[in-house]
């Protein structure tokens, strides 16, 4: 299988986010993203973008509003019953992008 696209670097990776409209200190993301994986991260974007076909993000979108949201979200996987948690979690991040 041939692929289109080029692998990008984590540098390539976070300048791309960051480009999007992502509020993030450089360094921070790229050590995020080696932890992480790029594609693990971009899952958890979606409710950040401008709309389901932009890959701009909502402005204000943070690193931080990211990590907790991905952090909320694995709990829901893990815990179930802690849904308050997670409902209240998100809620605050879309409240700091309003």
């Amino acid at each position: 299988m041939k692929y289109l696209k080029p692998a990008l670097s984590f540098q390539e990776q976070a300048d791309l986010l960051i480009s999007r409209g992502l509020l993030a200190d450089r360094d921070e993301l790229i050590s995020y993203l080696k932890q992480v994986n790029y594609y693990r991260v971009t899952g958890y974007l979606y409710p950040f973008k401008q709309s389901d076909d932009s890959e701009e993000f909502i402005a204000g979108t943070t690193l931080e509003m990211i990590q907790e949201y991905r952090n909320a979200s694995a709990g829901s996987c893990a815990n179930r019953d802690d849904d308050e948690m997670i409902h209240k979690s998100i809620g605050n991040i879309f409240f700091m992008v309003a």
